[in-house]
């Protein structure tokens, strides 16, 4: 937006002073940059950086623990996490599950990935991701879990799953997923670095 000012004498001179008018915006407050859960038109978005490593316990351990609102899957939505893990293990017969729980649902049980591999150590990295869509209605849902890592000795060891649930989901519901390692041994770990939730 301009606006002109009336003409000003300088010198001899008159000359027509133009102003540019700047819009006032809000001011970022905490509340934008500290993490938190948004419920807007049927969607959440959070962000997570704070990690969460799973080692020396046979115990489940939580990777993603969550509220969703209710009313945030409606009939047609879809949530979707996103996380981003690093770890390593010696080469052995040990194992890795996860799981995908929507409420008190086990949504997915991905199995257990076996970590053997043909080297002494090896360092991973790689993606987790899972899904829960509403199937035509409040009270049924699908869901996708999927774990992708990459390391030195196996290539790329993949595990995933699908499966539904009848949680009611106009109320509030926890998500959750979870890592459990078959041995309680300091030379496995898998660590999430952070994750979204979207």
């Amino acid at each position: 937006m301009e606006e002109t000012l009336g003409a000003v004498e300088l010198g001899n001179e008159e000359v027509g002073e133009t102003r540019v008018l700047q819009p006032q915006l809000d001011p970022i407050t905490d509340d934008v940059l500290n993490l938190k859960i948004q419920s807007l038109a049927n969607s959440v978005t959070l962000s997570q950086v704070d990690t969460v490593t799973v080692s020396g316990t046979t115990s489940e351990t939580d990777l993603v623990n969550v509220t969703i609102p209710g009313g945030t899957l409606g009939t047609t939505g879809v949530i979707g996490v996103h996380l981003a893990v690093t770890g390593f293990y010696t080469n052995n017969a040990r194992t890795i599950t996860l799981k995908l729980y929507y409420g008190s649902t086990v949504v997915v049980n991905a199995g257990a990935l076996s970590l053997t591999g043909s080297g002494i150590s090896s360092q991973h990295f790689g993606t987790i991701n899972a899904y829960i869509t509403a199937d035509a209605s409040a009270n049924a849902q699908n869901g996708v879990l999927l774990g992708l890592y990459s390391d030195g000795a196996t290539g790329n060891p993949l595990q995933g799953g699908s499966g539904t649930a009848t949680e009611d989901s106009s109320s509030s519901l926890t998500l959750r997923v979870t890592a459990t390692i078959s041995e309680a041994v300091s030379t496995i770990e898998m660590t999430v670095q952070g994750y979204v939730i979207y």
